[in-house]
Parts: C-alpha cells; sequence; structure tokens
C-alpha cells in the first residue's frame, strides 16, 4: 500500500521556510510518528534536511535526491514509478510519503490512502497545498478532533474511492 501524511492550516500551508508553520503541537507529532512507525518513509532532501539531525526512528527512511545524502537507509535517484517499484521489491511494509510538497503531486494519482491533519488557524506560509484537488478522488473514513489543546486540529484517514481505482 501506498499513503500520503501531511498536516495543513485553514489557508493549506504546509511549510514555511522548510519547516512547519505553526507552533509545535505534541498531539500531532504523536500521530505522525504512530501512524509512519515501521513502514517505509519516503521524502525529499529538503523534508531530509528539515528534520531534527537523525533518521527517523524505527522507520525506513527513503530520500529521492541526485545528490549523495548521509543518514538514510536508501538514497534513491530513480523516477516516482521505479522508486515504489523498488521499495516494494524490496519490502513488505506500507509506503508513506512524508513530503514535500514536489512528492505530494508526484505521488497524488497513486496513492491510496491519505492521512491529513488539519490544524486551526491560519499561520505565515511559503508552501501550500489544494486540498480539493488532492482529495477530490478519496474519501474520509476516520476522523478524530483533538479540541482541548491549545491549538485544536482534527485527524483524518481519506481512502481512495472505488470508482477512482
Amino acid at each position: 500500500m501506498i499513503s500520503m501524511i501531511y498536516a495543513c492550516d485553514e489557508n493549506g500551508g504546509i511549510g514555511y521556510r522548510n519547516k512547519l508553520p505553526w507552533p509545535h503541537i505534541k498531539e500531532d507529532m504523536v500521530h505522525f510518528m504512530n501512524t509512519t512507525k515501521n513502514k517505509i518513509v519516503v521524502m525529499g532532501s529538503n523534508t531530509w534536511f528539515s528534520l531534527p539531525g537523525a533518521p527517523l526512528k524505527n522507520r525506513i527512511n527513503v530520500v529521492l535526491s541526485s545528490k549523495a545524502i548521509d543518514g538514510p537507509d536508501h538514497v534513491l535517484n530513480k523516477s516516482p514509478t521505479e522508486v515504489i517499484e523498488y521499495l516494494q521489491k524490496l519490502y513488505n511494509k506500507e509506503i508513506v510519503i512524508i513530503g514535500g510538497k514536489f512528492l505530494y503531486n508526484v505521488y497524488k494519482d497513486v496513492v491510496d490512502v491519505i492521512y491529513l491533519t488539519e490544524i486551526s488557524g491560519k499561520y505565515p506560509a511559503d508552501t501550500y497545498m489544494n486540498n480539493f484537488n488532492i482529495l477530490e478522488k478519496f474519501e474520509m473514513v476516520e476522523e478524530q478532533e483533538y479540541n482541548n489543546i491549545e491549538i485544536p486540529i482534527k485527524t483524518q484517514k481519506w481512502v481512495r474511492h472505488e470508482k477512482f481505482n
């Protein structure tokens, strides 16, 4: 299975200067950790360099880049299709696209599931997702609201609608 995970604010903002636009939200980080744990996480080099100095624990870290990078389990310079085929041959695990925007757009038509966190509020951002274009072929099957925290969030699971398979 191939999935993607991202969080966005009310304007669709997902990044600001290669970081998250909003203050740290523990519940969102826990959701990300639990959703991606023991899976393959695929990211671009900017996302890799935005991590706190080490590979994400308990995950197979894959960076798509044409440059040599130290740290991840794999650095791949292949086409999007070749990346998926290569990882599926090596591992029997879910592949989760974790960013950035370029990879979300590249893989949006092949993912089976989208894990989305909606962040309450509007924050300065320089990178945006158009949720309508991304989610139009999916249906929400789960939603959990976290209202009793400083910045309320909603975590959602979207599954590709059968008629679009």
